[in-house]
């Protein structure tokens, strides 16, 4: 297997520090994977500095045995999901880590709570917990977007190298296939096994791009590494497979365009995961 230089793809995360009562979990999760990845954490509070604001933070650090002096804490007034934003490009985050439920109600998901937000249009890659934990839980199993797109190899590199911090023992990278793709109709048996054999060659040549990425990165015996192929709805299917395997994380490609409202009415990709989400989500940005 060759084996590329394992460079660190991200050394500057972040988190926003809302006083929830999620607030001293996510700062936990938070502790956690800077610590495995060896990266420096910065905390943004979407809000105006005051003494009983910096006590309250004091007491949250405590509370997990965060030195106040081996962090960052940024105060700025305004919108949380537009001073997550201009703090993370300020900042230059490589992933911010941000808490978010599973399914939200109608009216929250077509208004957009800050974590959707702001996956719609990322200013970095995210990390979305929807359930953080104080103590620590082992992550199971990984599932990466194989997708045919300019963006997955950078995806499916990342996301290889931030589970093998963790020491993740299954990764399982998703190609996802347009029924489409598939150009002959199926009328009668013939056409029935000629399509077969067209999705057999599809399956092949797809196998053949996912594992040229994989062969490069540094996975050693220990992690099992396989490739599964679905036909089906691009984003709907891996959402679909990341819940019945009980993943730990999905991964995904960062939208191409900014998602808007209409997108929201009329899902695809990305959206798919967003509205019902399997686990928790992690969207690699190209940067």
């Amino acid at each position: 297997m060759n084996i590329i230089k394992a460079i660190k793809p991200f050394k500057n995360i972040a988190t926003a520090l809302a006083f929830s009562p999620t607030a001293e979990a996510l700062l936990s999760e938070a502790k956690r994977i800077s610590e495995k990845l060896n990266a420096k954490l910065t905390l943004i509070h979407a809000g105006a500095k005051s003494e009983a604001g910096v006590a309250k933070v004091n007491q949250l650090l405590e509370k997990i045995e965060l030195d106040n002096q081996s962090v960052k804490l940024i105060w700025q007034e305004g919108k949380p999901d537009k001073v997550l934003t201009q703090v993370c490009i300020a900042e230059k985050v490589d992933l911010l880590i941000l808490g978010a439920i599973k399914h939200e109600n109608l009216l929250k998901h077509y208004i957009g709570s800050v974590a959707r937000k702001i996956s719609r249009n990322p200013p970095c890659s995210l990390l979305l917990i929807t359930n953080p934990q104080l103590n620590n839980q082992a992550l199971r199993e990984v599932v990466i977007n194989g997708l045919k797109h300019s963006k997955t190899q950078n995806t499916i590199e990342k996301a290889c190298l931030f589970a093998l911090d963790f020491n993740v023992k299954k990764i399982t990278v998703v190609e996802e296939i347009n029924p489409k793709e598939v150009k002959t109709k199926i009328d009668d048996n013939l056409t029935l096994e000629q399509a077969f054999h067209e999705k057999e060659e599809l399956q092949k040549l797809e196998d053949k791009r996912i594992f040229k990425i994989l062969n490069a990165l540094p996975i050693g015996p220990q992690t099992d590494v396989s490739v599964r192929c679905v036909f089906g709805k691009v984003g709907y299917s891996i959402s679909h497979y990341a819940e019945v395997k009980k993943a730990s994380v999905l991964v995904m490609n960062s939208p191409d365009n900014r998602l808007g409202i209409l997108d929201r009415f009329f899902p695809h990709d990305l959206e798919y995961v967003l509205s019902d989400m399997p686990c928790d989500l992690m969207i690699v940005h190209p940067s």
